[in-house]
This record gives structure tokens, sequence and C-alpha cells, in this order.
């Protein structure tokens, strides 16, 4: 998928252009984020910040906004990275070497609650941790 397919079906995604690339923002840069690769034009990271109302936006696994740890675990495993990170707190992080893609769930642990989801391609994306 490339910013053509954005912009085509979802022209209520507002743009901000950045150095390494494009960034599309869904209501406001708090809730749901795509980025594209400024050469390729194709998306190398989405973050789910927060829920966004009148969509139900999860992982293929079902896990979003609100999902437990137990959840992410059962899901995708025990085969994780935790990190401390500046931006979202905790994360987890999980990897795919086949697909050059990350992907991280902020963790509420206190409260037991994914609070971020992010995916990206490692390899075409420094994510700023």
């Amino acid at each position: 998928m490339d910013e053509s397919y954005i912009r085509h079906y979802y022209p209520e995604f507002a743009i901000a252009n950045e150095d390494e690339g494009n960034v599309y923002y869904f209501d406001d840069k708090d809730s749901f984020i795509v980025t594209t690769d400024s050469k390729t034009k194709k998306i190398v990271c989405m973050e789910l910040r927060d829920k966004v109302d009148g969509q139900n936006f999860t992982t293929k696994k079902g896990i979003g906004i609100g999902s437990s740890f137990v959840d992410v675990q059962r899901e995708y495993g025990a085969n994780y990275r935790k990190k401390s990170t500046e931006i979202y707190g905790d994360l987890v992080e999980f990897q795919d070497s086949n697909t050059n893609q990350k992907i991280g769930f902020g963790m509420d642990y206190e409260n037991d609650k994914v609070t971020v989801v992010v995916l990206y391609d490692y390899e075409k994306y420094k994510f700023p941790y």
C-alpha cells in the first residue's frame, strides 16, 4: 500500500510533510498516524495511539487499544523484547525477520492495558522511541 491508496480511500486523513516522508493522521496526531517513505511513497510505519470514534482499529489478530497483556502474549507469543521508551513508556516488541517488520505494544502494566500499537519496517524506518 502506498500514498495514492491513502489519499484515495481515506481523504479525511490530514497530511504533514517531514524530512523522512509524509505523515498522514486521522483526527489529530494523537490518534492514528501513517508514515510513508519520501522516495518510494510506500507505508513504512503505522501508529495507533488512541481509540478513534466510529473505528475499531486492531491488528489482524484482534489486538488493539485496551487489550490485556495476556491477550498480546496469547496472540503473539512469548518471544518479545521489553523496552522502556521516551514516547510510549513501557513497550513489548515483536520482530518478524522474514518481512522486516516490528510490532510494538505500549503497555500500562498497572491497569493491564495496551495503550499504543506500532507497526513498522525496521530496515526502512528508524522509529524514534
